[in-house]
C-alpha cells in the first residue's frame, strides 16, 4: 500500500494558509470519522452499509482511517475558520439535483445516502465563497426521503430527466428537517 498523506498534507496546507493570511478552509473528509470535531460512528447509522464501512475502517483500512481522523484533528487545532464535510454515498451515476441536506443531529436525522458529486462540489464552493458553517464537521447527503432507498434506485431528478420532463430544482442546502439552511 502507498503512503498515507491526509494528515501531513493538511498540516502543510494549514501552515501555508496561516502564513499567507488565508482564513477559510473547506475540507472534504469521509463519513464515519471520529475526531476532535465529533463522532460520526457508526456512519449511515440508519443503513446496513454503515456497519460494513465501520468494519473496513477498523480492519483493512485502519491506517487510512487514522490518517483522515488525524487530518481532521489538525484542522480542529488550527486557528482557521473551517468546515469539514463528510458526504455520504457519493454516487458515480447520480444526476445532480441542485440541493444537499445536512444531518443536524446524529441518530435523530437522516440524509439520503446517494448524493451527486456535482451537488457536493457546489456546496463546497459556496462554503468557500460565503461561509455559513464555521469550525465544525457536518454530514451531507441527498433528500432525507432517499435515506432508505437502494443505491441503484433512481432519484426523482433522474426519472424526470429520463422522461424529458424539465424542472427547476433549487440550489439551496437544507437541513434534514427540510428547513432551508442559510447558504448562498
Amino acid at each position: 500500500m502507498g503512503a498515507v498523506m491526509q494528515k501531513k498534507g493538511t498540516e502543510n496546507i494549514i501552515r501555508l494558509m496561516e502564513r499567507s493570511n488565508v482564513t477559510r478552509l473547506v475540507m472534504m473528509s469521509s463519513m464515519g470519522v471520529e475526531s476532535m470535531l465529533g463522532n460520526d460512528k457508526p456512519c449511515l447509522e440508519w443503513r446496513e452499509e454503515g456497519k460494513f464501512m465501520e468494519f473496513l475502517a477498523n480492519t483493512i483500512c485502519r491506517r487510512e482511517y487514522n490518517d483522515l481522523a488525524g487530518a481532521e484533528n489538525s484542522v480542529s487545532r488550527s486557528n482557521l475558520n473551517f468546515v469539514v464535510v463528510r458526504a455520504v454515498g457519493l454516487g458515480e451515476k447520480v444526476s445532480p439535483a441542485g440541493e444537499c441536506f445536512v444531518q443536524r443531529k446524529k441518530f435523530d436525522d437522516v440524509v439520503g445516502a446517494d448524493v451527486a458529486k456535482t451537488d457536493v462540489g457546489r456546496f463546497l464552493l459556496a462554503e468557500a465563497i460565503e461561509p455559513t458553517i464555521e469550525r465544525q464537521a457536518i454530514v451531507l447527503g441527498s433528500r432525507p426521503e432517499y435515506a432508505y432507498k437502494a443505491f441503484d434506485e433512481p432519484h426523482l431528478a433522474d426519472v424526470l430527466r429520463s422522461r424529458n420532463v424539465t424542472c427547476f430544482l433549487r440550489s439551496k442546502v437544507k437541513d434534514a428537517n427540510s428547513s432551508p439552511a442559510t447558504v448562498a
